[in-house]
């Protein structure tokens, strides 16, 4: 068969379950049984390392599985164990060193240094021209980058030379950063009918990016049924976190508090007691919410020092909610830096409410501005449009 032929075939595949999903309402569980790398196959990798350590593909392996069991427990120690071995492929004259730099621009892309990680691709690329495994990592990079046009021209070739469940889901994310929404949600739905049976990470990625461009789309309790069998199956700290946002958005505060302790819990993100400050606001405790962000505000700077890219932007809103005498000036100074790197529509959201909250209504209309050039059109920025407009 060509390979014309099994692209149509693919293609009609994704429409049929994408017309399936607009007419009816999907069977959002998850049926497979397979699952990921366990630590036993981390251990029998460093078994074969240490018996062969002359092998690029060994190394290689290991930096992958290294990788894979960071992200998927936010375990620090597992990223730098991931840098190590990928370090030790690239000392090789060997193929796997195209392995290695992907790894790197993984872990660089998951510590949201998206500038490092664009370099390793393009290291990989003169390496290996027109290589599609670099596609994938590309949309995501360029997106983190606010470089939104490129990341969907990214996600289209990938989804035309290489269409699967994976390459929609991306496409999806690409086209609802511009603001495509019809066409994202298309595109999740195709990535669910083309899953894999055998690929469980999978399938929880698509759930978790369709439950939240529907959160963020004004849809909490559908978020929340699609949500639900990733949770069955898997404690990852973001899945939690995004029930903790469904929860706060419709007031479920106790839930809302359990969700984000279970977030933090799991991989130990400062961030998480951002959130956490979030609803002890909402519900009016002022004492608590106070404890809980300057809690929060000492744990990220304390990381920053150790790690300049570690949360930036995260600390820059934590010091806007708490609001403290001069921290809205650190604040500003933590998120122009930041938008230097980056003008992904995140940052600009949090640049805009700080300017806001120091009463400079002319830079937050200019953020602003920044934001609907994208043409993202998520709840949660019309409503930063009114704030906007009101002062």
């Amino acid at each position: 068969m060509s390979k014309h032929v099994v692209v149509t075939l693919t293609l009609l595949a994704a429409l049929v379950a994408a017309i399936f999903w607009l007419v009816s309402e999907p069977d959002y569980s998850i049926h497979h049984v397979a699952q990921d790398r366990k630590l036993s196959d981390l251990q029998t990798l460093r078994a074969r390392v240490e018996s062969d350590p002359a092998s690029a593909m060994n190394w290689a392996e290991l930096a992958t599985a290294y990788f894979a069991e960071a992200q998927a427990s936010g375990d620090q120690k597992m990223f730098e164990l991931a840098i190590d071995a990928a370090d030790r492929v690239l000392q090789f004259d060997s193929p796997y060193r195209k392995n290695a730099r992907l790894v790197l621009a993984d872990v660089a892309s998951a510590r949201h240094d998206f500038e490092r990680a664009l370099r390793y691709l393009d290291e990989t690329e003169k390496e290996s021209p027109n290589d599609v495994e670099v596609l994938p990592l590309r949309v995501i990079v360029l997106s983190g980058l606010g470089r939104y046009g490129e990341a969907l021209k990214a996600a289209y070739e990938l989804t035309e030379k290489k269409p699967s469940s994976a390459s929609y889901r991306l496409r999806g994310i690409a086209r609802e950063s511009v603001g495509a929404f019809i066409e994202a949600e298309r595109d999740y739905a195709a990535a669910i009918g083309l899953e894999e049976k055998t690929d469980l990470e999978g399938a929880i990625e698509n759930r978790f990016h369709l439950a939240r461009f529907y959160f963020r789309t004004g849809d909490p309790s559908r978020a929340r049924r699609v949500l639900s069998p990733a949770l069955k199956i898997s404690e990852q700290a973001k899945l939690r976190g995004l029930l903790g946002e469904i929860e706060l958005k419709e007031k479920n505060y106790d839930a809302a508090r359990t969700a984000f302790e279970t977030a933090q819990a799991i991989d130990k993100n400062p961030e998480w007691l951002v959130e956490q400050a979030r609803v002890e606001k909402a519900r009016g405790r002022e004492e608590r919410f106070r404890s809980l962000i300057d809690l929060a505000v000492e744990l990220l700077k304390t990381e920053i020092s150790a790690a300049p890219l570690a949360h930036p932007a995260a600390l820059a809103r934590a010091l806007q909610l708490s609001a403290k005498s001069g921290e809205l000036d650190l604040a500003l100074e933590l998120i122009k830096r930041e938008l230097v790197k980056r003008q992904d529509v995140e940052t600009l959201a949090t640049a805009v409410r700080i300017a806001l909250a120091q009463g400079d209504v002319a830079r937050a209309k200019g953020w602003m501005a920044e934001i609907e050039k994208t043409g993202n059109r998520r709840d949660e920025f019309g409503e930063l449009s009114r704030a906007v407009g009101a002062n």
